[in-house]
């Protein structure tokens, strides 16, 4: 966000971010779960475009204005992961975590769009099996 002050002359910004998890090989919208909704929640489908992107289809993704903004998203979203106990952990996570953050930034002048995706991946717990 730093670098976004920075440029916020000559460029527009917009940062958004989604959380899943990946839990017996199911996707899990991690800003969706334990949500009271009156519209059915949809599938995730992970699939891969054709220019060789990856895609998850109904993921919510929330736009950060803030660093304030992706701390929330990022708490919000921890809350909702399954874990459960070991023997090495009390609250050992079982399942992949997913934070996905999308950077999308136009040129003022020139209407130049650029994309970019940070994906960062926390792996279900990582404690020896033996003493699990």
């Amino acid at each position: 966000y730093h670098l976004i002050d920075l440029q916020k002359a000559r460029r527009d910004y917009v940062v958004t971010g989604s959380m899943l998890e990946l839990y017996q090989q199911t996707p899990v919208d991690l800003l969706a779960k334990g949500e009271e909704s009156k519209v059915k929640k949809k599938a995730l489908n992970i699939r891969q475009e054709k220019n060789g992107t990856v895609a998850i289809e109904n993921l919510v993704e929330d736009i950060c204005n803030t660093e304030e903004d992706l701390s929330a998203l990022m708490a919000r979203g921890n809350e909702q992961r399954t874990v459960a106990a070991t023997a090495m952990n009390s609250e050992s996570s079982r399942s992949h975590l997913v934070l996905i953050v999308k950077i999308t930034s136009t040129n003022k002048q020139t209407k130049e769009v650029l994309k970019g995706k940070i994906l960062i991946v926390d792996l279900a717990g990582s404690e020896r099996l033996k003493k699990s």
